[in-house]
């Protein structure tokens, strides 16, 4: 897949073993960072592969101040994953503001209180049903769908996990699919660790910076373990929290997969 200019994280989902051995299609599903100011050949690089729905999965204050490119012919879909969360979500005031700290040099305390706050994030956001609930709404349309936040790891990498679970993949294949963005993240995440040590001489800061630059294989398993720990199945999980039938489950993975 070819590299973009200035977009971080962006790759196809295909490929992957789902139901009943066959695979995900190619062309149909893209993950990425957000889309920007890009070069004109990135430009036509995108108008080439159809897309017809971007799934903007951040909140509307970060679209304004970076808003994705506006790509012809495809409609563009705002929802705010975090701001939908489910699950006890109410009491847990997990947002990015109390994640992401830029430029100040924090206690040990706060740090840790930080880090619990975004392992919460992971907790809590397959239950974001409105948050995810227009991606579910382009995948009964059998649409291409690009779906992105502003890394293209975190709320992107649960909405990759969704997608790859409804479409019958292995947990092995939705883990290692959401470690690529170590790969494709790897300047962006050497970039902002340094930064953290430039702008503050701690220890702790850049540990935790670390921990939130990278993605590692404990957060997206937070994640599965949150589905799992409440439904024997993937069918059950989203028949009751987003009305999603077996028989859509089935409609995707006949469209979907080859």
């Amino acid at each position: 897949m070819e590299k973009l200019s200035n977009v971080i994280n962006f790759r196809p989902i295909e490929g992957y073993v789902g139901a009943k051995g066959k695979r995900i299609k190619a062309g149909y599903f893209f993950r990425s960072g957000v889309m920007g100011k890009l070069e004109e050949s990135d430009k036509e690089f995108l108008s080439s592969l159809g897309i017809q729905s971007i799934i903007d999965l951040r909140d509307h204050p970060s679209i304004e101040k970076h808003p994705d490119w506006p790509l012809p012919g495809a409609k563009y879909i705002e929802t705010d994953v975090l701001a939908h969360l489910g699950d006890g979500a109410s009491d847990s005031a997990v947002n990015l503001d109390s994640v992401i700290i830029w430029g100040r040099k924090l206690s040990a305390k706060e740090y840790r209180k930080a880090y619990l706050n975004f392992l919460e994030m992971y907790r809590l956001m397959p239950y974001s049903h409105q948050g995810f609930s227009p991606l579910f709404e382009a995948m009964d349309r059998h649409e291409k769908i690009l779906f992105n936040c502003t890394g293209g790891k975190d709320r992107t990498g649960v909405a990759a996990m969704l997608v790859m679970l409804s479409l019958g993949c292995s947990e092995k294949d939705i883990i290692k699919n959401y470690l690529l963005s170590n790969e494709y993240r790897r300047e962006r995440n050497h970039w902002r660790v340094s930064s953290k040590w430039k702008e503050t001489h701690s220890l702790i800061g850049v540990h935790y910076q670390r921990r939130l630059s990278y993605v590692y294989r404990k957060y997206i398993k937070l994640s599965l373990k949150s589905i799992f720990d409440k439904y024997q199945t993937k069918e059950d999980f989203f028949q009751e929290e987003y009305g999603i039938s077996k028989e859509q489950l089935s409609d995707w993975q006949s469209f979907y997969l080859e």
